[in-house]
C-alpha cells in the first residue's frame, strides 16, 4: 500500500536528524510539512546551536535538507515546532 509520512520537528540538530534518518529511510513517501527556511527564518529565537554540531551535520545531510540546515548553520539559532503550532494546525485541519 502507499503509505505517505508527514514530518515536522524542531528547527535544530536533533529535528534535523529525525528528518534526515526519515528522508533516507523512506524516500518519497515522506513529505516534510513547514520545515523550511521561509518557515525558519520566521520564528524568533535566542537559542545557539554549537558549531561543532553544525559542521558534522553539513556532511551526512539528505539533499532535501541542505537549504534548511545551511540556514540553522549560518543562523547558528535552533526554533521550535511550539512557535508554528498555529500553522501545523491548519495543515491537519
Amino acid at each position: 500500500p502507499d503509505i505517505k509520512l508527514f514530518y515536522n520537528g524542531d528547527f535544530d540538530f536533533g529535528g534535523i536528524t529525525i528528518a534526515n534518518r526519515m528522508l533516507y529511510r523512506f524516500g518519497g513517501s515522506v513529505s516534510l510539512i513547514h520545515y523550511d527556511k521561509e518557515t525558519y527564518e520566521s520564528i524568533t529565537s535566542e537559542v545557539r546551536v554549537s558549531d561543532d554540531k553544525v559542521r558534522a551535520k553539513l556532511e551526512r545531510i539528505h539533499p532535501e535538507l541542505r537549504e534548511i540546515t545551511e540556514a540553522i548553520a549560518e543562523r547558528g539559532i535552533a526554533c521550535y515546532q511550539e512557535s508554528i503550532m498555529e500553522r501545523l494546525i491548519g495543515f491537519i485541519s
